[in-house]
Order: C-alpha cells, then structure tokens, then sequence
C-alpha cells in the first residue's frame, strides 16, 4: 500500500475505532502529487487572487513559470521595475518560443494595472 501512494495511486485514511460511535479519522497519507496540486490551488486561490489576480488568467499554461512568478513576482510592481524582456528572462523556464513571450508579455502588462493589493516584501 504504501508503494501505492509513493506512486501516486491511492490515499490511505487511518481511522481510530472505538465502541462509543463511528470511527474517527487520525490521519491521512496523500499521494505527493496530489499534495502538490492541493498546495497550487492553495497559491492560486489565496496569494495570486490577492497580490496579482490579473495572473490568473494566464494560471492554466506554463506551471513552472507561474510558480517563478509567485516566487520572485508576485507584487505586480516589482515585475514593472523591469523591462518587458528583463522579466521574460528571469521568469522563463525553458525557450517556448513566440507563444511564450506573448503570455509573459500580457503578464507583464497586466502587472501595469494591477488591482491587487501589493505589498512590500512579497515574492521576496
């Protein structure tokens, strides 16, 4: 079983079985890669939706450069202090062509009107 959930492929429940009533959960093993879709959604849903969430538009492509983007970006004014091209080779991962700086291009327009909330110190 436990190779299961290394793989990905079940959630294991360990519950606590007791006369008084129904068995109560006491813990829970998750799949990694489900841990990691939960924790993107939880980027996505509260960071991104407060600081940038003009971003969200652009959050279904490019995964990895999303999360350089949370990592090092997030407040829309910091990616303004660069030149459209300056942000493009920071945050980009990998050379996906004329379809990827267009994206990353909009991001950093977007980031130009901006109406989250900001803030020094994040994506620091």
């Amino acid at each position: 079983m436990a190779d299961l959930v290394a793989q990905g492929s079940a959630t294991i429940t360990i519950c606590r079985i007791s006369a008084e009533g129904p068995a109560q959960p006491v813990a829970v093993a998750q799949a990694p890669e489900e841990a990691g879709a939960q924790l993107r959604v939880r980027i996505r849903n509260n960071l991104v939706a407060q600081y940038f969430p003009e971003l969200d538009l652009f959050w279904n492509n490019a995964e990895a450069e999303n999360l350089a983007i949370v990592r090092g970006y997030l407040d829309p004014a910091r990616i303004r202090q660069l030149t459209c091209e300056q942000f493009i080779a920071r945050v980009s991962t990998h050379n996906g062509g004329l379809r990827q700086q267009r994206r990353l291009r909009h991001i950093w327009e977007a980031a130009g009107n901006s109406i989250g909330c900001g803030g020094s110190g994040v994506g620091t």
